[in-house]
């Protein structure tokens, strides 16, 4: 691939619907403070597919997305569940108002790895799909995560079952709690 000037990591973050992450960053003006306080150094022993997870988010966030199979997925180059996650996404800021910015993905695989990501992105409300609630548990004392909604499982959404259920659960979740 490097012969065609895309490396392994542009096809990983291009295949898990983060292309923008390889986007020069604008320029704040200098009278402007960043929306997003600066990683903390310990962001850097993260693997880099999960530091471009906080690239753009403003925090606190709005939405924490997981699912018990995003870690997998995002080590994919075109994971059906991300795509479908993506839109749901769009079609969450379309039609509920709610800015694509303060939603974020982080992977629950590991409990240590999953409250660093609480910590760091500071949810309001968490959004697990399937079978990743047994995974997760409840969020830690520290996190400011006022809720934890459980969705349908997403390939069951993806073979299109459960869509109106989900669609329903999330049009409840309000936006004025932030």
């Amino acid at each position: 691939m490097a012969r065609h000037g895309i490396s392994e990591r542009a096809l990983l973050l291009r295949g898990a619907g983060l292309a923008w992450v390889l986007a020069p960053r604008p320029s704040a003006p200098p009278t402007q403070q960043p929306a997003t306080p600066p990683p903390p150094a310990h962001d850097e022993k993260l693997p880099t597919i999960l530091r471009a997870l906080f690239h753009g988010k403003q925090s606190p966030l709005h939405t924490l997305w997981t699912y018990a199979e995003l870690w997998e997925d995002l080590q994919r180059i075109t994971p059906p569940r991300l795509e479908f996650i993506r839109r749901i996404q769009g079609a969450c800021a379309q039609h509920l108002g709610w800015d694509l910015q303060r939603m974020a993905l982080w992977p629950c695989h590991d409990p240590d790895l999953w409250r660093a990501g609480l910590a760091r992105l500071a949810p309001k409300h968490i959004l697990v799909f399937g079978e990743a609630a047994t995974t997760i548990g409840t969020a830690p004392a520290s996190c400011s995560a006022k809720a934890i909604t459980f969705l349908p499982d997403l390939d069951s959404m993806l073979a299109g079952k459960n869509k109106a259920e989900a669609w329903e659960i999330l049009r409840n979740i309000p936006l004025a709690s932030d």
